[in-house]
């Protein structure tokens, strides 16, 4: 075994700063604090509170212009879907009213042997009635027929 090595040693301490150290550790630490305040109080001025305030509420109604776009692109095309289905549903309903208006003119014709146009009628009123979709197209398009024929007839006669 060797004697060489102590058995208990301790790192040497750190010599303590002299007076002069101190002292520019301290006008240091105040120049940074002096920085800092400065940065703070540049944050903190009135006319930067607005500038923040005002880019903040530009990119507000920003954020809010192009939500309205989205929202207005969505809605038109939902309203041209909506105008083509109607398009579509009044285009069948024409339809359907014609050949039930030719039906009822061949019900007319004598020794047709068919019903006539009463029966017809009211089998087509009593399957609206009951909820049937083509006889409530039907009855849908000549009562709205009938509503343009009387507004035209009143507009002429308005006029007149």
């Amino acid at each position: 075994m060797s004697t060489d090595s102590p058995v208990n040693t301790k790192p040497a301490a750190a010599p303590a700063p002299t007076i002069e150290e101190m002292e520019a550790a301290l006008v240091a630490r105040r120049e940074r604090l002096a920085v800092d305040m400065e940065v703070l109080g540049t944050c903190l001025a009135p006319e930067a509170l607005k500038a923040r305030a005002r880019d903040t509420a530009r990119d507000a109604a920003d954020r809010a212009k192009d939500s309205a776009r989205s929202a207005a692109a969505l809605t038109g095309a939902a309203a041209r879907d909506a105008a083509d289905r109607a398009r579509v549903a009044a285009r069948d309903a024409a339809a359907d009213a014609g050949r039930s208006i030719k039906s009822a003119i061949a019900g007319l014709r004598p020794g047709s042997g068919r019903p006539g146009p009463a029966q017809h009628l009211t089998r087509l009123l009593n399957d609206a009635r009951d909820g049937d979709p083509r006889s409530l197209a039907i009855v849908t398009g000549a009562a709205m027929a009938l509503a343009g024929l009387s507004v035209v007839a009143l507009v002429k006669a308005v006029r007149s």
